[in-house]
Formats: structure tokens, sequence, C-alpha cells
């Protein structure tokens, strides 16, 4: 039975916080990390919660975390479960993105996944039955227009994790579980949106996609994913950060993990949706909308032409 787990990512108010207590209601010894200590300090002294500070993208400080882990566990003990949350999202037009910038994006969000299981591997071999759970995304199946860099990360995880799993049968019992994940109520889906460079091809229309991205209605998200990355985190029925959390706990102590879920409002339908629906579908109009054809030629309020998805006015 599997009784500790650590996970990357806890600070207040994300899924990592939320999925931290879960475990530690279910009698797990939990090693809860973030960057920052101060950023966990709502887990402060509850017992059976050890916090480690750890930055995914600097290898020096998982080191440092994997051996207060290995002292805190004892000689010969291992751990059990190693749940990879930890990211970060940056949204912007595939020609506008700074390099530098999504590169931060596969640090966060790849490599140091990568530097993780690496680094913890030891104590994941010392356990009998370890897991290791993956955090993707749909944004990893869907295109969405303005997300193609954080769409690239994700989908990097899933190819990693994928082979990962497989990689296991030769030398391990460690199983290997992928999250698709769709909406879920956190922080990170509140954070403010990188303006549009001035010189964007993309500028006219940024009042529109804020508009987009800000509406309360989750249909919206679903009739035009390239106006809103990747959900409308505003819509009233979005997952909570805990019920997600108590899925991914629950299905991560079976005996047997599922090899992929897909977790979060919104999440299977997506994963669908990117398969069946060619891309105008994808961006198609209700009957309440107005269709704006991008075009560089012509005025900004009319027409104006983009290669890659059709934009909404009112």
């Amino acid at each position: 039975m599997r009784s500790t787990v650590l996970i990357t990512g806890c600070s207040a108010g994300g899924a990592g916080n939320a999925i931290a207590k879960t475990y530690n209601s279910k009698g797990l010894h939990v090693f809860a990390t973030a960057r920052r200590l101060a950023a966990m300090e709502n887990l402060q002294g509850i017992p059976g919660i050890t916090l480690v500070q750890l930055d995914v993208t600097d290898i020096a400080s998982i080191k440092s975390a994997r051996d207060q882990v290995a002292s805190v566990l004892g000689e010969g003990k291992g751990l059990d479960l190693l749940v990879n949350n930890a990211g970060v999202v940056t949204v912007g037009a595939a020609v506008d993105m700074d390099l530098q910038t999504t590169r931060n994006m596969f640090d966060a969000n790849v490599f140091g996944m990568m530097a993780m299981v690496q680094e913890f591997m030891p104590l994941l071999m010392l356990s009998n039955d370890a897991c290791i759970v993956n955090t993707g995304s749909v944004a990893g199946l869907v295109p969405f227009a303005f997300s193609s860099s954080y769409n690239a990360t994700k989908a990097a995880v899933h190819s990693y994790s994928d082979t990962l799993r497989l990689g296991m049968h030769f030398c391990s019992w460690i199983k290997v579980t992928t999250i698709w994940l769709g909406g879920v109520k956190t922080n990170m889906s509140q954070q403010k949106p990188v303006p549009f460079p001035e010189t964007s091809y993309y500028a006219p229309i940024e009042a529109l996609v804020r508009k987009g991205r800000a509406a309360p209605d989750s249909t919206l998200s679903i009739h035009h994913p390239s106006l809103t990355f990747p959900l409308s985190y505003n819509a009233p029925d979005i997952m909570p950060a805990e019920v997600f959390a108590n899925s991914l706990v629950t299905a991560s102590l079976k005996n047997n993990p599922s090899r992929r879920l897909t977790l979060g409002t919104g999440g299977s339908m997506m994963t669908w949706i990117s398969r069946l629906m060619p891309d105008f579908m994808m961006v198609r109009p209700s009957s309440t909308t107005q269709f704006v054809l991008l075009s560089s030629h012509v005025q900004t309020d009319r027409i104006i032409w983009s290669t890659s998805f059709w934009a909404l006015a009112n």
C-alpha cells in the first residue's frame, strides 16, 4: 500500500496544494514542495506534511530536496508516489512569443519533470509499489491558437510520460500515469494574459481576445477555443481544485492506476473534439455572433485576414 508521496508545485491556491491536503487526509506522509516555503504557509504545521523547498528548474535544488526526503524516509526506505504537478503557463501567438519565455516554460514544464524523475528514481526503486503521476493537459491535444508554446510543452509531457511508462516495464514495477487536464479553478487559471506586442499581427483584435478569455459563459470556450485559453475559467461550473485533487488521489492509490486520466471541466469533450473536428469547425460561430475575417490588407475594424483562425466580434 502506498504511504508516501512527493508533490511539486504546492503553492497555496494551486492544484498541488489541494492534492497535498487530499493525500494527507488519506493518511499518506506528504512531501509538499514549492520554490518558496512561504508559498505553502497554509500547510505549515499539519501533521503528516513535510514542507520542502524545491525549484524544478534548478538541478541543485532538486538534489537537495531528494536528500532531505531520503533523510526523513530513513535508510533503505523508498518513495511510493511522485506527482509532477509544477508548471507555468504563458499565453501568446506563435509568431509573437519571446523565445526565452518559451525556453523557460519548457524548463519548468518538461525538463524539470525529466530531472525530477531521474533524481528521485533511486528512492522510487526502493518502493515495492511506486507510481509516477505526470500532469499533462488537453492543451497538448487541442490547438488553441494563442497557446502554441504552452501546448508544445504539454504535448512533450504526454510523449515523455508515455515513453517513460513503457520503459519502466523493462527495469522495474514502477507505474506511470499521465493526466490529461481540462479546466480546474486555480490561481494559475487567473493569471493576467501577456499583452500582444505593438507590432503583432494580432494587435487589432487584442481586446476581442481578452473579452473571450474573460467570458463567464463556459460554452464560449468550447465553440471558440482559439479565443479562450484553454477554457473560460470564470465559468461558474469550472471544476474546483479540491474535486480534481480527490479524483487524482483516488485514481493514483489504486493497485493498477490507469495509464491516462482525463480530469477537469471539458477535458473529455476536448480530447475527442480535437480528433473529429476540422479547424474551421473548431472556431465556428454561434447564431448570436458576427464573423470577422482577419486580413492585414483591410481596415482593422472591418475585415482582417489570418491564415490560422477566424475571430468573433459582437
